[in-house]
């Protein structure tokens, strides 16, 4: 699976974009290795390299399901 990071990093695009360009104050992302929150966060640090979001404190929290 070469390309699951950067797929899972389009994830915050699309947060961003719905956000009109800005980035969330927290999010909460379902976990399970951990793989995809920590490919979202890459997303939204590229955002803010671009400059296409202003650079702020923002919070993501990984949620696991109970028995999982």
């Amino acid at each position: 699976r070469p390309y699951y990071g950067e797929g899972s990093k389009t994830l915050a695009y699309e947060i961003c974009e719905q956000l009109g360009w800005k980035l969330p104050d927290q999010i909460v992302i379902p976990i399970a290795s951990g793989s995809q929150l920590t490919k979202i966060d890459k997303g939204f640090q590229e955002l803010i390299k671009l400059g296409l979001v202003e650079d702020r404190p923002y919070k993501i929290f990984g949620a696991q399901a109970e028995g999982c």
